[in-house]
């Protein structure tokens, strides 16, 4: 975790320390919650980056395959997908996020380091939340 106050270049570190050690410009993709944040740090917001509607909360929408194809170009040399502002991010855009990672890696599973150890006294991020999710659970995991 690096902690510093707001706007002092902790992204821009990160960002030049991932792609310094895997020797590529592309290595670290740096997705804040906010526009501002992804202005300062030369990117774009989780949303735009992943093509999940701010709009659409607790509603999973499908990937066309335009948006598929143009999200595999841009993810196809990162190595590290690092989320600024986690405290913002609500469990539903983590799942969807995770989700979207998942079809576009070709991966089914969830994304992130949130597997190592249980949370103490409180369950899992990668619980499970269908109820929660206004979408089939096998809309989740089709084509993975």
């Amino acid at each position: 975790m690096i902690e510093a106050p707001g706007d002092c270049g902790k992204s821009r570190m990160l960002k030049i320390l991932v792609n310094d050690f895997f020797g590529s410009e592309n290595a670290c993709l740096v997705t804040p919650f906010i526009g501002g944040a992804a202005f300062n740090v030369g990117g774009n917001t989780i949303h735009s980056t992943l093509g999940i509607s701010p709009k659409s909360v607790a509603e999973f929408k499908r990937m066309n395959n335009s948006l598929k194809t143009q999200l595999t170009d841009l993810l196809k040399d990162v190595k590290v997908f690092f989320i600024e502002e986690i405290s913002l991010i609500s469990v539903v855009l983590l799942i969807q996020a995770s989700v979207h990672l998942q079809i576009l890696k070709n991966d089914g599973r969830p994304f992130g380091d949130f597997m190592q150890l249980l949370p103490v006294q409180s369950p899992p991020v990668f619980g499970d939340f269908s109820s929660k999710l206004k979408a089939p659970r096998d809309m989740l995991v089709e084509n993975v």
